[in-house]
C-alpha cells in the first residue's frame, strides 16, 4: 500500500533522526508541466564547477536512475577522468572504474536550489554514494 500526504509532513515519520523544521527546504516549483522540480543556480562537484549556469532540477521523476543534461553530465565525467578514472558508456548507462582512494577521494555534489523570485539560494548537499554507485 502507497501514502502521500498533501499539506503536511510527518518530521519523525519521514525525516532522518534529529532532523527539525530548520532541515525542511521550501521552493518554488519550477516551470515545468511534466514533473515536480526547483530552479538551480548551479551544480559543483567537490570544488569543481559542473554547471554554472540556471537549470531545471528535477526531484522525483519516478525513473531510477538520475538523469542530467548533457554539458553537465560530460563535466562530470571529465572531472571523474582528470582524477584518474576511466569512464565509459556500457549501453544504456554509463560507468567508471576506479580504486577504492578515488571513490573515497570524491567530493559532494552540491546543488544550489533557487528558493523563490526573491532570490533566495539553499545548497544541497548530494554525497559520493548517491551519485555513484560502488560495486562490492
Amino acid at each position: 500500500m502507497a501514502k502521500i500526504t498533501f499539506g503536511g509532513y510527518d518530521l519523525s515519520k519521514y525525516a532522518k533522526t534529529g532532523s527539525t523544521e530548520k532541515d525542511i527546504i521550501w521552493g518554488e516549483q519550477a516551470v515545468n508541466e511534466n514533473y515536480w522540480a526547483l530552479n538551480s543556480k548551479g551544480v559543483t562537484l567537490g570544488q569543481h564547477p559542473i554547471a554554472a549556469n540556471d537549470q531545471v532540477v528535477v526531484l522525483d521523476n519516478g525513473m531510477s536512475f538520475a538523469l542530467a543534461p548533457t554539458k553537465s553530465f560530460q563535466a562530470m565525467v571529465q572531472n571523474f577522468q582528470s582524477s584518474g578514472m576511466h569512464c565509459e558508456q556500457a549501453s544504456p548507462l554509463w560507468g567508471c572504474e576506479c580504486s577504492k582512494e578515488q571513490y573515497e577521494s570524491l567530493g559532494d555534489m552540491k546543488l544550489n536550489i533557487l528558493l523563490n523570485e526573491k532570490g533566495d539560494q539553499k545548497e544541497i548537499l548530494v554525497p559520493r554514494s548517491s551519485y555513484m554507485y560502488k560495486l562490492k
